[in-house]
């Protein structure tokens, strides 16, 4: 079933070109993600250009690709950079597999130096493919939370290079970004405005929040806004649904999903355990 969560508030083009059959796509003024399904033969895939820098994360199936170090054929799950203007045959083996585009709008110069590379790389960094996985996990919800997109696609450039050693310990600016997730709307929320208000990058913003919460900015709004919904479940005083939104949420299923995937446990019952407690 395709899926369209398409937002764009930029003159740019609204999403990238991939080969494949869209399932899931988001714009933000940042990145353009698009969760895909291949289609058709190999064969039909020939030489192509792709103007944005992106990522390339192969979610199930084989996939062919010229990058550098990478394996004659790589299984998913997989991951890929593709600098600007890169022009290559790269396809999916047998028109059979599901991968994740993810391009760059982003000035990321001085913040990650394999991004800068002029060569395709294949990319075997755990922390690398955890955040493109989280990615893809945020996308497949009811839902999608396009701020923990995004601050997962900003761990995910800031990971690419160890290299860069961060403050030793927490800058003051990590308060008032911490303050400004939880007090700001989900319509005001971007990772981009957080970073500027805290006079920022957004890559360096996500690296320092991982160095000393070890979380991405989008992580720790789901955790803060879990911790709400928790004592508000144990007051007793409104609803599941009133709850949710109260919360941060969009509405009570959304709510029900995560604090499961949290807990264990659903907020009806974790509110009946709460009550027996007190």
């Amino acid at each position: 079933m395709s899926v369209s969560v398409l937002e764009s508030a930029s003159p740019r083009d609204a999403i990238p070109p991939f080969c494949g059959a869209s399932e899931i796509r988001l714009r933000t003024d940042d990145f353009a993600f698009e969760a895909m399904r291949a289609t058709g033969s190999e064969d039909d895939v020939g030489e192509h250009t792709h103007e944005a820098p992106h990522f390339l994360f192969m979610l199930e199936g084989a996939y062919v690709s010229s990058a550098k170090d990478a394996p004659d054929v790589a299984y998913g799950p997989c991951l890929f950079f593709h600098p600007a203007w890169t022009t290559h045959r790269d396809r999916v083996l047998s028109g059979h597999g599901r991968f994740l585009g993810i391009s760059l709008f982003l000035d990321v110069e001085g913040h990650s130096k394999p991004l800068q590379s002029a060569a395709p790389t294949y990319i075997t960094n755990v922390g690398s493919i955890y955040a493109a996985r989280a990615i893809a996990q945020e996308l497949r919800q009811p839902s999608p939370a396009k701020f923990a997109i995004e601050a997962a696609a900003c761990q995910l450039i800031g990971s690419m290079d160890v290299s860069i050693v961060g403050e030793r310990s927490a800058p003051a600016w990590l308060g008032r970004a911490k303050d400004m997730i939880v007090e700001a709307s989900s319509e005001q929320l971007t990772i981009s405005g957080i970073a500027r208000d805290a006079g920022v990058h957004p890559v360096y913003l996500a690296r320092t929040f991982r160095r000393f919460l070890g979380c991405t900015p989008g992580e720790y709004l789901r955790a803060q806004r879990l911790e709400r919904a928790a004592h508000l479940l144990g007051r007793k005083r409104h609803s599941i649904a009133e709850v949710a939104v109260m919360s941060g949420f969009s509405d009570q299923s959304h709510l029900t999903k995560v604090f499961r995937a949290a807990f264990g446990m659903t907020p009806g019952l974790y509110r009946r355990r709460s009550i027996l407690k007190s």
